[in-house]
């Protein structure tokens, strides 16, 4: 589904910009991960107690969204190389990802919410589950565990 040439050229650019320098040395796995949450953290920074309004104007203004975009680029840069450097399909291991999520955040009970799923009702996701049942028994054509029984379970 994704097309990883694009990913796969900047992983490029990273790697041959810090051969160039000789970093391989310098860039293990916890190495790198604190570069990723030091650079993550310096984008946040400038944000940090402001209003809606106060970020907005930030991003308008072409100085600051320049700063923005370069601590932004900093924090790609390090999860590239983290990605490049351990053999990691950063377009695979994403779609994976969210394809995790939306099983585990399904549209019926996450619509509009950013609550993480811990916080929903335990009837928000009851029904997300019988109805995630429902369509994996109307594909199997019958053949998984009837929905009627898995509707009675959770009491609906």
């Amino acid at each position: 589904m994704t097309n990883n040439d694009s990913v796969k050229t900047l992983m490029d650019a990273v790697r041959a910009f810090c051969e160039e320098r000789d970093w391989d040395q310098f860039h293990t796995p916890k190495e790198l991960a604190i570069g990723i949450s030091t650079e993550a953290n310096e984008l946040l920074e400038i944000f940090r107690f402001m209003t809606d309004e106060q970020q907005a104007a930030l991003l308008r203004d072409a100085k600051s969204r320049e700063h923005i975009e370069d601590e932004l680029a900093d924090t790609a840069f390090f999860v590239l190389r983290f990605a490049q450097m351990n053999g990691i399909d950063l377009g695979q291991a994403l779609e994976r990802k969210i394809a995790k999520n939306a099983k585990k955040y399904p549209v019926e009970t996450c619509r509009g919410k950013n609550q993480k799923q811990s916080e929903l009702s335990e009837e928000e996701i009851d029904i997300a589950v019988a109805k995630e049942a429902h369509e994996e028994y109307v594909k199997s054509g019958g053949k998984s565990r009837p929905i009627k029984a898995l509707w009675q379970e959770l009491g609906l």
